[in-house]
């Protein structure tokens, strides 16, 4: 008589949170990153208008019309791309994710950041926003660049404690 059986372990492993991938944030780039275009647009936009006002002729005001339009798209294309513009970090992975059509995304294994850094330009610091600089030991990524972030220090700080955990649990030492 052959009977196969499968039979559960004797002793089945204990359900940890060690091997799981936890969560660490989720940012945008901040809009505050865009100001420079916001301002160039508006000021554009003000000089069309006033060039309207001036010129009674309607074909130069149908093409003054379309570049108002124009430059109105493009600033909204700068906007939508700025917000779909994401980082992702778990303790395994940062994730950046950016693009509207055509969509990239950079993956970074936790460990292998070396140093992290905070800039804080002063028109970013009116907003509480800067910059985190991630500098790595991945071929394809060394260094990446989280832009306009809300509360950058708390975010550089857990990026550093994250890598620090993960070289640990892996067994990993960083060598320059």
């Amino acid at each position: 008589m052959n009977d196969t059986t499968t039979e559960a372990p004797a002793n089945p492993a204990p359900a940890t949170n060690q091997g799981q991938e936890q969560h660490l944030f989720r940012a945008h780039v901040g809009q505050i990153s865009l100001a420079g275009t916001y301002l160039l647009v508006a000021g554009l936009l003000l000089a069309l208008a006033l060039t309207n006002a001036q010129i009674p002729d309607r074909t130069f005001t149908i093409g003054i019309h379309l570049i108002s339009l124009s430059i109105t798209g493009w600033a909204l294309y700068q906007m939508l791309y700025a917000w779909l513009h994401t980082y992702e970090a778990s303790t395994e992975l940062l994730k950046e994710k950016q693009g509207v059509l055509n969509i990239r995304t950079d993956l970074l294994e936790i460990y292998r950041i070396k140093d992290v850094t905070v800039r804080e330009p002063l028109h970013y610091r009116f907003f509480g926003a800067g910059n985190v600089i991630v500098e790595s030991s991945d071929r394809t990524t060394p260094v990446m660049t989280l832009k306009a972030l809300p509360d950058p220090n708390t975010i550089a700080t857990t990026l550093r404690d994250a890598a620090e955990s993960a070289r640990v649990r892996k067994g990993v030492r960083e060598i320059d």
